[in-house]
């Protein structure tokens, strides 16, 4: 499985997620957690490689997003972190 976790603690309650991947569907599976702050997908295949974006959206309607790269080998099991703030 791997884990793909928005690390800003900070003021969790305002704040909303949005997870895409940016060049197709996401893969099968694929589950949140953390009212979406966390991502996991749970059988990771080389064809899950690529870019997948988390929107942030705060109370007030402003939203930032950073994507993210996933260099996936087919043996990946560690936790990729970072942070939008």
């Amino acid at each position: 499985m791997l884990s793909i976790e928005n690390t800003d603690l900070a003021n969790r309650d305002r704040l909303t997620y949005l997870w895409t991947r940016v060049n197709g569907p996401m893969p099968p599976g694929t589950t949140f957690e953390d009212e979406g702050r966390v991502m996991n997908i749970p059988d990771v295949k080389v064809i899950y490689k690529g870019e997948y974006r988390c929107t942030v959206t705060r109370e007030n309607g402003q939203s930032d997003s950073k994507i993210v790269m996933v260099p996936v080998d087919g043996m990946l099991k560690n936790v990729t972190l970072f942070n939008i703030k």
